[in-house]
């Protein structure tokens, strides 16, 4: 379940949306939300992963970035990271169907503040690992990453060939 989420453009890091429970509002999450800052702004240099994981027990963090929007949520480590990564891709598509035209012309922080209804709603969705929809989205990754690897195995195994018929 997503304790923190925030929306940030790329270029210049400014907070489109944030959603907290307010029951997580204690000062240890405030220095996570400090740290949350941090990493958007880090993410917001051209040379960062569009994707990043980072574990700080008990807790980890997860962005990802497109078309100029950063994703980050905040979850335990007992959730599912397929999970955590699958809310950000269903944030992501719903954010850029709402406000993507927008999103280049926003002047003040939490200008999108109205789209926490959305990610309320998201987050009760996806809040329960043992679901059967979240249980297919699992699967359905676990899927892509077997079929990656086996692709990168046979590649190995076929250029191991190569080399030994030369």
């Amino acid at each position: 379940m997503a304790m923190m989420t925030m929306i940030a453009r790329e270029r210049d890091g400014l907070l489109l949306c944030a959603s907290m429970e307010p029951e997580n509002e204690s000062q240890a999450m405030h220095q996570y939300k400090s740290l949350a800052k941090e990493l958007i702004k880090r993410a917001s240099e051209a040379e960062s992963a569009p994707r990043f994981f980072i574990e700080d027990p008990p807790y980890y963090f997860l962005y990802i970035k497109e078309q100029g929007v950063i994703y980050l949520t905040l979850c335990p480590r007992t959730h599912p990271k397929a999970l955590a990564v699958s809310f950000l891709e269903e944030l992501q598509q719903e954010f850029s169907n709402s406000y993507g035209s927008e999103i280049g012309t926003a002047q003040r922080p939490y200008q999108f503040i109205k789209f926490d209804t959305f990610i309320q709603k998201t987050k009760k969705l996806f809040a329960d690992p043992g679901s059967q929809r979240n249980l297919n989205k699992v699967s359905e990754e676990l899927a892509e990453v077997h079929a990656i690897f086996s692709k990168s195995i046979n590649e190995i195994v076929s250029r191991g060939e190569k080399l030994n018929t030369t």
